[in-house]
């Protein structure tokens, strides 16, 4: 056990103190206007063949990636997966997931979605049956497509259109990304076993309240958020909307609000280099920097200054 423990201390540190493991080769962002975070992220890296130590971590978006070259193994929960070239792996807010191997130098392009870029207007949004395709996913779904897979395919290349209208960005680019976008998600709604057959219509009425309180928190994270003021948006007893909110979102509310202040750290720990941690901590709502230590490290698998190092491109 003694010797396990020692294997995988030298593997992190390794990890943390080798350069050029991994290589960024673009990033590009939509951001919101009422939000430093991004509701779309997408980025290619590649990263050199190496053994890493078990970092599991989640995000509170939807992920996409497609791998374009090399050979690794992606642990999902308690799955193991091997990965290699045209697969695409597909990760529900707050899945939790981890490349442990890269046997070959590994080429990919994944995408961050925030489940508000889905949200739409009432005549373009995804209908009741779907409005949680990005929290949840049914218990079948295999969060690989394999590259013979037809979907994985497809997915494959709206990825890779997506990237080149974000780097040309011409006229009305956005609006193309939106439109490759939804042609994923119907994509996994209509031929793989994404979704969940559960019943949600109980949870309908709820569903527009629990947004607004969402766009209330995502708006007002580095201010100090109660319960009480949060439950009185939502026009609920305290108790009550804890409760909706875990039913609809997958996650208590204070674990949305702290995951949420965890993303603009990692947002800020990479953009803004001359701030000092002490200070983005403060930024992003922590009142200590003890207990934003801690937090950082269960959602990212890494601490603040590790992060910054390294950021998140596994």
């Amino acid at each position: 056990m003694l010797k396990s423990f020692n294997n995988y201390i030298t593997l992190f540190a390794n990890y943390i103190t080798i350069e050029g493991i991994c290589m960024l080769n673009y990033s590009y962002t939509i951001v919101h206007h009422s939000s430093a975070l991004p509701l779309l992220r997408i980025w290619n890296a590649t990263v050199e063949k190496c053994v890493l130590p078990m970092r599991e971590h989640s995000h509170n978006v939807f992920e996409i990636a497609v791998f374009l070259s090399g050979n690794a193994t992606y642990h999902v929960g308690d799955k193991v997966y091997g990965v290699s070239a045209g697969d695409v792996f597909v990760f529900s807010s707050n899945e939790q997931h981890c490349i442990t191997e890269i046997k070959e130098d590994l080429t990919y392009c994944a995408i961050h979605l925030d489940p508000k870029y889905l949200w739409g207007s009432s005549a373009d949004s995804l209908s009741s049956n779907n409005t949680n395709i990005c929290l949840f996913h049914s218990d079948s779904f295999e969060n690989r497509l394999s590259s013979g897979n037809s979907s994985a395919v497809v997915i494959k290349n709206a990825i890779l259109n997506i990237a080149d209208e974000m780097k040309n960005k011409e006229a009305e680019y956005k609006m193309m990304v939106k439109n490759y976008i939804n042609q994923i998600v119907v994509e996994l709604i209509r031929k793989t076993d994404y979704i969940s057959q559960s019943d949600t219509s109980s949870l309908l009425p709820h569903i527009k309240t629990i947004k607004k309180v969402i766009t209330y928190i995502d708006t007002h994270l580095t201010e100090e958020i109660t319960l009480k003021e949060i439950s009185k948006i939502a026009e609920m007893s305290p108790n009550y909307f804890c409760s909706i909110f875990k039913t609809v979102h997958g996650v208590t509310a204070w674990d949305y609000i702290t995951s949420k202040r965890c993303d603009m750290a990692a947002h800020l720990l990479l953009s803004e280099k001359n701030c000092n941690i002490i200070e983005i901590a403060e930024r992003c709502g922590f009142n200590n920097t003890a207990n934003f230590n801690k937090a950082f490290r269960k959602r990212t698998g890494v601490t603040p200054s590790q992060y910054r190092k390294h950021g998140d491109m596994l």
